[in-house]
């Protein structure tokens, strides 16, 4: 059987029927005969198995969706970079006077230059930070006195307070594709406590530190709404309708062998920050399948909403292996024909085997029998997996009502000579080498490029062999292939 399953496995296409071997439809309206004799005279004869068109090869339910592990990098740079260009580098003037409220004798006047911005993230909040210097001028108008000013910063020697600050911007993918945040202003304070970055204004005894904190505040929370409206407008579902056809399209194996990955939706997950991106992984439902035969048609569909919930990457595949029967036929050759078997002073002698497909699950094993007896007999069963094993057997397998009959009418000794024990055991088959056509070719579909930006990797975590029927024309193995898989899109 080693060759049966080594030489003649293919996939099946999907869970469409085969076309039925001419074969096997004659054998619908012609009815063989096969002319049983044994030596004493007895004579009968043995009707082949009528076979029933009703084929079980689509009995088995289909696999529930997978679902793919999809991280999808983001690359922020870019809206990095139009930040820079939005938000102005340096603001206010010192000749500017502004009042300070509470007080109308003091007026005061800013200038303020920032350094270039600074991503992080922490999960899914982007961090932007900067440094802010600034000099700051104030005028005091005593009642009796001239004004009098002072300021900070402003000498040629004399290097600007510094501010710290941080913008913070939760980011969030929403159902239609759109990149959302919420920008607030984080950390706004003095760079130290010591002198160098203080504000203080001796001359009339004010810190004028916590005004010019005021004053940034102002200005950042001013463009942060600005800021919200430049993520939003980052396009990205044009990007994910990219991969999205792509992954729609089938993956040529080999010759006639296709791997549909037929994607059905997405499941959105959590984002994550790293260096000067986020990552978020989505969850990809899908039916995977294996194909033989020409190309699957591809019927296209629109990017979906994304849907909220949990991503627990998993991959099944469900694959079936066809054995022919005409393998199966040559392999019962190999290992018993020539074989005698004896009953008191009569033999018969195994010469020949046939096993074909008679419908509903069933096969048909057709002996050919010399020596005292000399004709054709018919078993009959159904093909089981054993798990325990890892075989497949037909433990069923017994002569027909027609081949009994004949039996029991004309050489009844046959029947206690040991041929249904026999066939039995030479009938059970490893379902290995199954297995590892299957591992093999989900494999060869999980690593590899669908695109310039869209690569398919996974390993097979377990494949198992869930059930085996018998085709009209072949016997069919199906196994379930689990796998982990990831699907990688490119930034």
């Amino acid at each position: 059987m080693r060759r049966l399953l080594e030489s003649s496995l293919e996939v099946v296409r999907g869970n469409r029927r085969y076309a039925v071997a001419g074969a096997a439809l004659l054998a619908v309206s012609i009815v063989a005969v096969a002319v049983f004799i044994d030596r004493d005279g007895g004579l009968g004869e043995v009707r082949a198995p009528e076979v029933d068109t009703v084929d079980a090869a689509a009995r088995l339910a289909p696999l529930p969706p997978s679902l793919l592990s999809v991280p999808v990098d983001l690359d922020l740079a870019p809206m990095i970079a139009e930040m820079e260009r939005q938000v102005p580098a340096a603001w206010g003037d010192l000749e500017d006077r502004l009042s300070v409220a509470g007080n109308d004798r003091l007026e005061v006047a800013f200038s303020l230059s920032r350094e270039p911005f600074r991503a992080s993230f922490e999960d899914s909040v982007a961090r932007v930070a900067t440094t802010i210097a600034y000099r700051a001028r104030a005028w005091y108008d005593p009642p009796v006195l001239p004004t009098v000013s002072a300021s900070c910063g402003t000498g040629d020697d004399e290097a600007p307070p510094r501010l710290d600050v941080a913008l913070i911007a939760p980011l969030t993918l929403d159902r239609e594709w759109r990149l959302h945040s919420r920008v607030a202003v984080d950390v706004l304070v003095p760079r130290s406590e010591t002198d160098r970055d203080r504000c203080r204004v001796t001359v009339i005894r004010w810190d004028m530190t916590e005004r010019v904190v005021d004053e940034a505040r102002r200005f950042l929370e001013n463009q942060a709404s600005g800021l919200d409206s430049l993520l939003a407008d980052i396009d990205l579902r044009s990007r994910f309708e990219e991969w999205w056809s792509v992954i729609a399209e089938p993956v040529e194996l080999a010759e006639d062998v296709w791997m549909v990955l037929a994607p059905e939706g997405l499941v959105r997950g959590p984002i994550r920050g790293y260096g000067e991106g986020v990552q978020t992984i989505l969850g990809l439902r899908a039916r995977p399948r294996l194909v033989v035969g020409p190309r699957p048609a591809v019927v296209a569909t629109a990017l979906p909403p994304l849907d909220s919930g949990f991503v627990a990457p998993g991959f099944a595949v469900r694959v079936e292996a066809r054995a022919e029967y005409d393998e199966a036929s040559s392999l019962l050759d190999r290992e018993l024909s020539g074989r005698t078997l004896t009953r008191g002073d009569r033999t018969v002698r195994l010469e020949g085997f046939e096993v074909s497909g008679i419908g509903r699950g069933r096969l048909a094993v057709a002996v050919d029998l010399g020596g005292d007896a000399r004709g054709r007999l018919y078993l009959v069963g159904t093909p089981r997996y054993d798990p325990e094993d890892g075989r497949i057997g037909v433990p069923d397998l017994d002569f027909d009502v027609a081949s009994g009959r004949a039996l029991v009418e004309g050489a009844a000794w046959v029947a206690r000579v040991g041929l249904v024990g026999l066939l039995r055991d030479a009938a059970r088959w490893p379902a290995s080498p199954a297995v590892s056509w299957a591992q093999g070719q989900v494999e060869r579909g999980l690593n590899r490029s669908l695109s310039e930006r869209v690569r398919l990797e996974g390993r097979v975590a377990s494949v198992d062999v869930v059930d085996v029927v018998a085709g009209l024309d072949a016997l069919l193995v199906r196994a379930d292939v689990r796998a982990e898989a990831t699907l990688r899109v490119a930034r």
